[in-house]
Order: structure tokens, then sequence, then C-alpha cells
């Protein structure tokens, strides 16, 4: 055994915050404010439809119906480029950072590639709308609205793979302050052409969706250049197998998100197949608590890259360690999270016409519903995505997969009842989510038992 290699496997025993919490919350601290900040445009376009549109209530109706059918696409492709680049964490962690560099350079072409194709799919939007009787007669707008979201996909992808790559390297600063300035960007936009004043003809949801790109245009061509600058420093040689080992963790992730968004997306067409009203409180509910599923994606992103840097150094007692340290970490995080919506569960109205109508014991039962049903899918989000770092891919799927079809399920069974109450609905995610959970907790338990071998590139 080297002398480097037996350094690290003392690593497994050494004290638990230098080796292990440390390096976790100086990474994932960042990497949630940044990803908050994304939460922060989301929401803001969110209350700004409601409140700057004429029918604001509409508008969001439809904004939401496009971005949770068809631009799921975009998640796939996110799926697709982002789980390779857990290799730049491992190959720095190796000494490697020509290796690294080279990750990164695939991911903008993977980006490209991947980007390009989920734009292709968005003249599809009449068509699905289609589907679903109470969603038909907003069918035009919807397809304006994935239009000019279509056009964002790419530099989208290119800014979240360079945003990866340089968290990976140790710069998780950089995008922070980055997010934080396309927040003042993306207000300024949207206040001109949510109100139909930049562009004539354009407004409302539409107008927000041009917003958005234009923003994702102005991240893309920064961040890139500055990864750009890092990685030409760091030089361009490789070899095959990480070729092979990204690759390949790109097509799992991307099938393992084809398959569970081809039956998510069912849900906003059950809802507004009911009604319009049905589908607005539901998309009300999900962006009210968006804050907390942004939050998971900066742990699982952290998550993976700390896991990946275990592996690198051949430590199998640091990533067994790693594992479920971080796991307990993320899951407090999580549910200390939670006491915003518990303590003023009313927000909800902020995103609600002012005539809804709804009482406050309604409003705090949906919210308390909605909101455990995004920490559990939240967390095992997080393990998911260990998971996917240390090369359990396939059984990874078939967890997603089947919670995601009993999800499905039984919200289709709940809207065929005589009188579909929404808080049932919001059972069945709470009841699915935590089968999910439960699902990933065995397989990481299996994947890091003492008998385990750790996975190499």
């Amino acid at each position: 055994m080297s002398m480097r290699n037996s350094a690290v496997r003392s690593q497994g025993g050494a004290p638990l915050w230098p080796s292990v919490l440390w390096p976790f919350l100086a990474l994932a601290g960042p990497m949630v404010v940044s990803r908050l900040g994304l939460a922060g445009m989301s929401l803001a376009d969110g209350w700004m439809i409601a409140r700057l549109s004429e029918n604001g209530s509409g508008q969001l109706a439809v904004w939401s119906l496009v971005d949770s059918t068809l631009g799921r696409a975009l998640d796939i492709a996110v799926a697709f480029v982002m789980p390779g680049l857990a290799l730049v964490a491992q190959s720095r962690a190796q000494g490697l950072p020509n290796i690294a560099a080279a990750v990164w350079r695939r991911a903008l072409r993977l980006s490209l590639w991947s980007g390009l194709i989920a734009m292709a799919v968005m003249p599809a939007m009449p068509w699905l709308l289609s589907l679903s009787p109470g969603a038909g007669a907003v069918s035009a707008q919807a397809d304006s609205i994935a239009t000019a979201l279509a056009w964002g996909f790419v530099p989208a992808l290119l800014a979240l793979a360079s945003a990866g790559y340089l968290e990976a390297m140790g710069r998780p600063l950089i995008p922070v302050v980055m997010v934080l300035l396309a927040n003042l960007v993306n207000i300024g936009l949207n206040s001109l052409l949510i109100s139909g004043t930049l562009w004539p003809g354009v407004a409302g949801a539409e107008g927000c969706a041009w917003a958005t790109t234009a923003v994702r245009w102005m991240m893309a061509l920064v961040l890139t250049a500055l990864a750009w600058r890092m990685a030409r420093r760091d030089g361009a040689g490789e070899h095959g197998l990480t070729r092979r080992v990204q690759v390949s963790r790109g097509l799992s992730s991307a099938a393992q998100s084809t398959l569970t968004q081809m039956l998510s997306l069912i849900t906003p067409l059950i809802l507004a197949g009911l009604s319009l009203t049905h589908w607005s409180h539901w998309a009300a509910l999900w962006l009210l608590v968006l804050p907390l599923g942004i939050l998971s994606w900066g742990l699982a992103d952290a998550y993976s890259l700390r896991l990946a840097a275990a592996a690198g150094l051949d430590d199998a007692a640091a990533v067994r360690r790693s594992a479920w340290v971080l796991g307990g970490v993320c899951s407090a995080a999580l549910a200390l999270a939670c006491l915003p919506w518990s303590l003023w569960p009313q927000t909800l109205a902020l995103l609600l016409p002012a005539d809804h109508a709804l009482s406050a014991d309604t409003i705090a039962l949906w919210v308390a519903l909605t909101s455990a049903g995004m920490v559990l899918d939240g967390l095992s989000s997080v393990l998911a995505s260990g998971l996917r770092s240390l090369q359990v891919l396939w059984s990874t799927l078939a967890v997603q997969l089947l919670c995601s079809a009993a999800q499905v399920l039984g919200l289709w069974v709940w809207s065929q009842s005589a009188q579909p109450e929404l808080h049932q609905a919001l059972l069945v995610v709470v009841c699915t989510a935590g089968l999910k959970l439960f699902g990933m907790a065995v397989l990481l338990q299996q994947r890091t038992a003492p008998s385990a071998s750790i996975p190499r590139p």
C-alpha cells in the first residue's frame, strides 16, 4: 500500500468536526445560499405575476402548468449534466485538477446538446394541454410562455455546469455572488416585462418567461467565463475511463429523471382537469414551500460532492461515516427550515386571489402537509444524490420510479372520488415521499456496509 493510501485510510478515525462536518458546512453553506437565491427568483416570478398581471391568479396558473409539464424537460437535461460533475470533486481530492477541468469541458458539450433536445419538446405544449379539458382554454398563452422559456434552456445548463465546477473546485462563493446579482436583474426585468412596459405585445407570464431567459443568458456568460479561466490554468489531460463514467452517470440519472418526470407531469393535468381553481391552489402551495426544495437541492449537491471526495481518497470508513453523519445534518437542517411555514402558514394568502374564501384552518392544514411532503421528498433527494456519487444507479432509479408511479396512481384515484378535497391529495404526496425516503435509506445502508467496496472511476 502506498504512503498516500495509508495516510488517507487513517482519516476514517479522524475527529468528526475537521474531517467531516466543517468541510461539508463550508461547502453546503454557500451552495444552499445560491440555491435559495434561485428560489428567490422563482418566488419573485410567482409573486410578481400574481400581483402585476391582469388576471394574476390565472396567469400564475398558466405559468405553473408550463413549468410543471414540458418545463420539466430542463430538469431531465440538468439530471444528465450534473451528476458527472461529482468527478470534479473526486479528481480534486486525488490531486488531479487536469481531469477535473476535462470533466467540466465535457459538461459544457453535454449542456449544449441536452439543452437543444430539451428545447425541441416545448412546441408540443398545445398538444399536451389538449389532453386536459380544464386546461385547453389557455393553450395559446401556454405556447408563448413555453417558447420564451425554451430559449433559456441551453444557457441555464451552461450556468449550472460552470457553477458546479467552481463549487467542486472550492470556489462556492462565486456562484453566490452571481445569483444575488441575477436576482436584482430579474426583479427589474420582471417589473418592465410583466406590466408590458418594455416590450409591446408581451406581458404577464410571457413577459416573466422572457425575463427568466435573459437572466439565464447573463449568468451563463459570466460563470462560464470564470470557470474557463480556472480550467485553462489546470490543463486538459484525462483518461478514457473518466469519460465513460461521466457519461454513464449522466445517462443513468437522465433516464431516472425522464421516467419520474413523465409520471409527475400527469399531476398538473389531473388537477387542472378537475378545475383551474384546484390547480392554482396546488401551484400556490408548492411555490410557497419552494425554498425547502431548493434547500434540499443545495444540501444534495454538497452531500454528493463530499461523498465523492471521500471515495476519491479510497477511505471506506470515511465514506461510511460521511454518508450517515451528513445525512443526519441534512435531516436536521430541513426540519428546522420548516419553522417559518409552521409559524406563519397564512403567508400562502400572498399567492392567492384576494377573494379566495379559504379558512385559516384549511390554509394551515394545507401548508403543514405540503411542508411535510417537501421535506420527506427533499431528504430522499439528498440520499439519492449521494447514492449516485457512490455509483448506485439503477436501484435508485427503481425506487424513484415505483414511488412516483404510486403517487400518480393515488392522485388519480383521489380525482375519481365524489368530492375530492385538496388535503387528501397532499396526504398521497406525504405517504409516497415517506416511502421513497425509506427506500433510499435502505439502499444507502447496503452501499455503506463494512463489506461493500468503494466505487472507483
